[in-house]
Parts: structure tokens; sequence; C-alpha cells
């Protein structure tokens, strides 16, 4: 039987999880964008996709 202080601490792990995969998100659609908008326009590089 799991106790309610097991109980919580899988729920706090759930939320710290959550927060941190939303951030992690963030983070990669951010510096995507930075580099289309800002690095691709202002220095004329031009960038490579593969994969």
């Amino acid at each position: 039987m799991i106790s309610r202080f097991e109980s919580a601490k899988d729920e706090k792990s759930a939320i710290i999880s959550a927060t941190m995969s939303s951030a992690d998100s963030d983070l990669l659609c951010m510096s995507t964008m930075f580099m289309n908008d800002i690095v691709k326009s202002n220095f004329k590089v031009k960038l490579l996709m593969t994969g």
C-alpha cells in the first residue's frame, strides 16, 4: 500500500517533470526562431536543413 507521503512525492515529481518538459520545448522553439529570424536575416547565412 502506498502511503500519503509517497503519493505526494510522486505528484510533485510529475509536476516538476511536466514543467521541465515545457521549459525544454520553449527553449527549443526560441532557439529555432532566433536562428531563422535573426541570424539568417542579419548575417545572410544559408542554413542547411538536414535530417
